[in-house]
């Protein structure tokens, strides 16, 4: 018998040849998605006014989630290749955490605000700005979110890399499920554009004009995320609760006061 070491290297081998066999489409939109998104830091142009305080705090920071981002939808996505689900959930969720109070402050102009809540000085509480940001997230998505983040046995249980989809109770440590890696892609990919159009606001003077490669990769993702969000849209109704949710996270506005 192997040794149990061996058996799970091999089993991740095993899991990602599967993933990449069963989506390959994701893998050649992916590497547009590296691409652009490592560039961006470095595109920023010139920087906010000496005098435009709140804007200079809000670069300060947003700097640091912009150069991060790419490496943690890198992370998300090669823990789905070897089937850990949840694990990926859990970054995701910090993703879409940070995301949703940058967008609150960012779109008010409000620097203050921004370093007073990273800060824990805030009395805004994280409900209060999903609420703004986007109406009924928080409950429906957000919560079940964190259940991953904070071991519910039941989510655990069910997202094992390894279960069966059709024999819950029959596992394989080389099984994959593409349902729950779609569950986390569909989420994830809408939070690209939204990063990305945030990004623009936060720079107005970036400079990605200036790069042809980089305005091409952009344009094939923003193309392969508005075609997959329109397709789901036309053929599973089901779905369009969430697609409503994707649409808010893409425009850059405020749904309330």
């Amino acid at each position: 018998m192997k040794q149990p070491y061996l058996v799970l290297i091999e089993s991740e081998e095993v899991k990602r040849n599967k993933t990449k066999l069963n989506i390959p489409g994701i893998y050649n939109f992916l590497p547009h998605v590296y691409d652009a998104l490592m560039k961006l830091p470095f595109y920023c142009g010139k920087l906010a006014e000496d005098d435009d305080i709140n804007m200079i705090k809000i670069q300060d920071v947003f700097q640091f989630y912009i150069y991060d981002f790419p490496f943690k939808i890198r992370n998300i996505y090669s823990l789905m290749e070897i089937g850990s689900y949840a694990d990926a959930v859990i970054l995701y969720r910090s993703l879409i955490e940070s995301f949703i109070f940058y967008k609150y402050y960012i779109l008010r102009k409000d620097g203050h605000g921004l370093s007073k809540y990273i800060l824990r000085e805030s009395k805004k509480t994280l409900k209060d700005i999903f609420e703004c940001v986007i109406p009924g997230y928080y409950n429906d998505i957000y919560s079940e979110l964190c259940k991953f983040t904070h071991g519910n046995p039941l989510i655990q249980a069910i997202f094992r890399g390894n279960v069966s989809k059709d024999k819950p109770l029959k596992s394989n440590i080389n099984n994959i499920n593409i349902d729950w890696f779609s569950y986390i892609h569909n989420q994830l990919i809408p939070l690209i554009i939204g990063v990305t159009e945030m990004y623009k606001i936060v720079f107005p003077n970036n400079i990605i004009k200036n790069d042809e490669i980089l305005i091409k990769d952009l344009e094939y993702v923003y193309k392969f995320i508005n075609d997959d969000i329109d397709y789901r849209k036309e053929f599973f109704i089901t779905q369009l609760p969430m697609i409503n949710y994707y649409n808010k996270i893409i425009r850059m506005n405020l749904d309330t006061n």
